[in-house]
């Protein structure tokens, strides 16, 4: 028998190397199968996340196989068998062709003869027929493992599976990280509100170091009474030289 060297990804049907945990086109990471149920799939239907759900072959540990075979035998003529793992679609198509094969059993022969009721006989004894012929073809692909089923993985079970000094250990690192983060950044605030205020600080200087350059600037002007040129502020009106007033050159 030639043995396998690839086996496909129940998620996007891609080829993957059997040596290999992952998937490369999906990301699917294939021993968290084994944490998957078929009741975390209609949990995730039901809220309409669908992008969680995978249709595998692989019966997941909530489904047994005899259980559904048998399951399928008496019941399946309706569908009962896709509701039970949650494939309604399915369910809801047989139940509609089931109900349209009694209806057409229902009608008296004579309506065979008239050529329009004749096909509408057709339409509801042909889906019936289709409904038939899935339902004897779902029993085989129960019994040799190919009757897909709705997974997705049960995070209860993932946390379960988990050593809780080692979860405890992720939940501490992920905190003190989210406090040094925290610090980082009210670090960064209280530099910037410093740098800021310095900034502040130096233009107020500047300005009043400006404002007295402007107001003591120094002038040259001529003493009126010993009539020498001397360099005064500008708001001086005294001679340095002689105290009496003075006049500007």
């Amino acid at each position: 028998m030639k043995k396998k060297n690839f086996k496909r990804c129940p998620r996007c049907d891609t080829k993957t190397p059997i040596f290999q945990d992952k998937c490369d086109y999906c990301g699917l990471v294939f021993s968290r199968l084994s944490k998957a149920t078929n009741f975390a799939a209609k949990k995730a239907m039901k809220k309409k996340e669908y992008n969680k759900v995978i249709m595998d072959k692989v019966l997941p540990s909530d489904v047994n196989k005899w259980n559904l075979f048998i399951y399928a035998l008496f019941f399946g003529w309706f569908g009962c068998h896709y509701a039970k793992v949650g494939r309604y679609k399915m369910f809801t198509y047989m139940i509609i062709a089931s109900a349209m094969i009694y209806i057409a059993a229902l009608l008296p022969l004579t309506w065979f003869n008239h050529e329009y009721l004749f096909l509408l006989m057709w339409g509801l004894v042909l889906p019936g027929s289709i409904s038939a012929i899935w339902w004897i073809v779902s029993l085989f692909q129960i019994l040799f493992n190919r009757f897909k089923v709705p997974i997705s993985i049960d995070e209860e079970l993932v946390k379960e599976s988990l050593d809780p000094e080692l979860v405890d250990d992720i939940l501490k690192e992920v905190k003190n990280k989210k406090l040094d983060k925290n610090i980082d950044k009210n670090s960064k605030n209280i530099e910037e509100k410093a740098i800021s205020e310095n900034n502040s600080s130096v233009k107020e200087n500047e300005k009043l170091i400006e404002k007295t350059k402007k107001k003591n600037k120094k002038i040259k002007v001529v003493c009126a009474s010993c009539g020498k040129t001397v360099s005064v502020y500008e708001d001086e009106t005294i001679c340095p030289k002689c105290d009496e007033p003075l006049k500007e050159e």
